[in-house]
């Protein structure tokens, strides 16, 4: 009979699921400050170690690290603001995206003749409100967006422990 190691083992990683869910419900504020940080510093870092290479051996510096370097600064400076503009241009695109399947929709309503009913407007219309809201207010939304990922880490780890 074959020992499961600790590092495979269904209770801890139900266990760390659960403390990690429950860490990002908690903190929900803060962990996207910190992801950005740490995303940030990761890829400068990138640019930072083959730039001290360069000037070690003294050969040229890669326009690549010093791009790495300042997607770098960027993330860590510009953090939950970056967040905010990019929840912006999915709510545009949200948008775009309901407009279109309502235009889809009534084309094949008009062109065909056929009787769509009002249930597969349904969809498109709550794309078009998630957009505006995303759009009029994207701070919120992001700390729902990582409130709910907080809460389906935490539901997957209990299922887990659950399941055993």
């Amino acid at each position: 009979m074959r020992k499961i190691s600790n590092a495979s083992s269904p209770i801890i990683w139900g266990l760390s699921s659960v403390i990690m869910g429950l860490l990002i419900i908690i903190f929900s504020d803060q962990i996207l400050k910190w992801i950005f940080l740490m995303m940030g510093a990761g890829i400068a870092l990138c640019g930072i170690v083959p730039i001290f290479s360069a000037i070690k051996n003294k050969t040229s510096v890669s326009i690549l690290s010093t791009f790495y370097v300042l997607i770098g600064l960027i993330l860590m400076i510009l953090n939950v603001r970056l967040t905010a503009v990019l929840l912006v241009i999915l709510g545009l695109l949200l948008m775009l995206v309901g407009f279109q399947n309502i235009s889809t929709l009534i084309s094949i309503r008009n062109t065909d003749n056929y009787r769509i009913p009002w249930t597969h407007f349904l969809i498109p219309c709550l794309c078009i409100v998630g957009g505006v809201v995303a759009i009029w207010n994207p701070f919120t939304i992001q700390t729902t967006m990582v409130k709910f990922i907080g809460w389906c880490i935490l539901i997957q780890g209990l299922w887990n422990l659950i399941s055993l």
